[in-house]
Parts: structure tokens; C-alpha cells; sequence
């Protein structure tokens, strides 16, 4: 599939998604993910924004069965159609296929980073955020990022190690749009 087809498939809050695959310049496959805004300055292989496919019902299952973690409905949603991703100073994380293939993270491999990982050990380092479920983070200064969460009321907050809420989001589209236009800064 090429990354046009793909674009068109996506639906729902990814409209940011969608309409970065169909205008940025350089957007192409590599490997298992779709990558664009390709800085070679930073890195050979840096791209300000990566998208894997999204997860079928059997490897959520799978995931779900094998960490036990409940993903919440709304981001199940997300996960169905990208299974995680870049978009400038915002990461989503979704589930690494090498976990899912041999219970551990190839990291030689491209892939999401881990959304089990994240809420097992990650979310422990945001006070006040233990209780909530951790999607993502957003490279907030130089010196520190800020936890995504999904609040009780469908809210996503970002939360800084010191538990300052600095940001949120009224809805996953309002997320993404976020990421959209961090690229430019990227």
C-alpha cells in the first residue's frame, strides 16, 4: 500500500494525520512505517513524523491479554488506524510488533514505542497520573517532556515530571492538530 491509500483510509480525529500524508514533499514507506520531513542534519534516518499501520482486533487482544492492560475505547480507536507515531515534539505510543512476536522490544527494529511500558513504568514518574492511562508525550522544553494522559472525562492532559498540567487537549483531533503544527518547528 502507498502512503496516498493509506491517508484515505484513516478517519475520525486523524484528519491532521491525512492531511500531512497527502501534502508533506517527502512522505514515502520505509520499511515498516511512513515516514516525511526528513532532517538528515539531525540524523541519516530522522523524520519529524513516522506512522506505523494501524493494530488488528486479534493483536489487541493479544497485547490486552498478554499485559494485562485495558487500552480505553478512544485510543483503542487511534491505535486501529496508526499503531503510534511521530508528528514533531508529540510521540504516540502504540505496540512494537516484536513485543507482541517474542514478549520483548527489538529496539534494532523501527518501531512505536511501548504503550505497555509506559503505563507499567513510565506514568509513575508524573505525580498525580498513576490512576491514568498514558498514550504519549510531548518534548515540552529541553529539559523535560510532558506526559500525555487520558483523563476520566475523554480530556488528554500533558503533565510535566513536576505535575504542572501545561496543556489540554479537549479531544485526540485537538492532540494531533498539535503534533500537526509542531512540524514546523521540528
Amino acid at each position: 500500500m502507498n502512503p496516498r491509500d493509506f491517508a484515505l483510509q484513516l478517519f475520525g480525529p486523524l484528519q491532521p494525520v491525512k492531511t500531512i500524508l497527502l501534502t508533506a514533499p517527502d512522505v514515502q514507506w520505509l520499511g515498516p512505517s511512513i515516514v516525511a520531513y526528513h532532517d538528515p542534519r539531525r540524523a541519516p534516518q530522522f523524520y519529524a513524523f513516522e506512522v506505523w499501520p494501524g493494530l488488528t482486533e486479534a493483536a489487541f487482544l493479544k497485547f490486552e491479554e498478554c499485559f494485562q492492560l485495558q487500552v480505553p475505547y478512544l485510543y483503542k480507536e487511534i491505535l486501529s488506524q496508526i499503531n503510534g507515531g511521530k508528528l514533531g515534539a508529540l510521540r504516540l505510543y502504540g505496540v512494537p510488533p516484536s513485543l507482541l512476536e517474542h514478549g520483548l522490544v527489538n529496539r534494532r527494529r523501527r518501531q512505536p514505542l511501548d504503550l505497555s511500558t509506559a503505563n507499567r513504568n513510565w506514568r509513575n514518574e508524573f505525580p498525580h497520573c498513576t490512576s491514568l492511562f498514558h498514550i504519549g508525550s510531548i518534548r515540552w522544553t529541553f529539559d523535560d517532556n510532558a506526559g500525555i494522559f487520558i483523563r476520566e472525562n475523554g480530556e488528554l492532559a500533558a503533565v510535566l515530571h513536576s505535575g504542572e498540567t501545561v496543556k489540554v487537549f479537549k479531544n485526540f483531533e485537538a492532540l494531533l492538530e498539535y503534533g500537526a503544527v509542531s512540524l514546523q518547528a521540528a
